[in-house]
């Protein structure tokens, strides 16, 4: 119930309007919905439905499906693959993982989030965040906004918000992570996104920014590893491999040959052509001027094929020409 007061709270802050929730659902429609679906609802979310049954939350920014709601558009409560999509969010579909945790599913590229670690604490980082956004009377705060873009700033107060309000959610830490390098705060980003990737060692991303930042600072071999995790969580050949090569590289900085070539390995039993293609890229980028571009492809073809005399030659002409360039 605590949670509850704390929403309420919240809700009265804002004009009539920012907000529509719904008159609570009653137990028999809520126990038809767990019928249809064939399981229950996650304790918080089947609560915040017997208090406000679905609605919308800053105008129609967050749309919440409910068991008997009053208007039909929000009569969508779904299972789908293996979630509850519950609803609709700028993140994209929102929904509830078998462990009740806060799902948002990208509409244009099916990427998962762990937003929530629970519904009560997602909806109270919900209400944080946008509450830097939005004033009172649900209109946009003008100093939150550069030109049409959020702040550094009011982003970073975001996050920090959202992660304060749900301290075991991977989808803010590692949001919070990747602004915190932007900032230039290395220390503290690595430990952000050092978080995500335990909180959902799934995550490739949180993985993947947490390698780049340990490479950036000389920690080959936790890099090599961070690349290698990431590798792992990717679901698509050609990122696995390029994840593959990065992990390979820093494998190859730390002095650990023999784990350099195995990962090497692994890039091209992902994605057999992935040399060639680095290759080619990189012809583009020389023809491009762009060099150091070109320099970056031909590492990482050759951290996965190191006796590759082609990709050695080129690399040799590709840094050749940047130093001449740079005298």
């Amino acid at each position: 119930m605590q949670f509850f007061e704390r929403f309420r709270v919240e809700l009265k802050r804002y004009a009539d309007g920012v907000h529509e929730l719904g008159a609570p659902a009653d137990d028999q429609a809520l126990a038809r919905v767990e019928a249809r679906l064939g399981r229950p609802l996650a304790t918080a979310f089947r609560d915040f439905l017997a208090q406000w049954d679905g609605g919308y939350l800053f105008h129609d920014d967050y749309a919440l499906w409910g068991a008997s709601p009053s208007r039909p558009e929000l009569d969508r409560l779904a299972l789908v693959e293996g979630d509850v999509e519950i609803g609709a969010s700028p993140s994209g579909s929102v929904r509830l993982d078998a462990r009740g945790r806060v799902v948002t599913v990208d509409d244009a590229t099916a990427e998962r989030a762990v937003e929530g670690s629970d519904f009560a604490r997602w909806l109270d980082a919900v209400m944080a965040r946008e509450g830097l956004v939005y004033d009172r009377d649900g209109e946009f705060r003008e100093e939150a906004f550069d030109g049409v873009e959020l702040t550094a700033k009011v982003q970073r107060k975001r996050a920090e918000a959202a992660v304060k309000a749900d301290p075991s959610s991977p989808a803010w830490r590692e949001e919070l992570g990747r602004l915190l390098v932007e900032a230039g705060s290395v220390e503290a980003a690595a430990e952000a996104l050092q978080r995500a990737a335990e909180l959902e060692p799934s995550s490739a991303g949180a993985w993947f920014e947490l390698a780049k930042l340990r490479r950036q600072v000389g920690a080959h071999a936790p890099a090599a590893e961070a690349f290698r995790r990431a590798a792992e969580a990717r679901r698509e050949p050609e990122e696995a491999a390029f994840a593959f090569a990065q992990a390979a590289r820093a494998a190859g900085e730390a002095g650990a040959i023999d784990l350099a070539v195995a990962l090497g390995r692994r890039a091209v039993d992902q994605h057999p052509g992935f040399v060639d293609e680095q290759r080619a890229a990189a012809d583009h980028l020389v023809g491009e001027g762009d060099l150091d571009g070109a320099i970056e492809k031909l590492a990482l073809a050759l951290a996965v094929a190191p006796s590759d005399d082609a990709v050695q030659q080129a690399l040799a002409r590709a840094r050749a020409r940047a130093q001449l360039k740079q005298v």
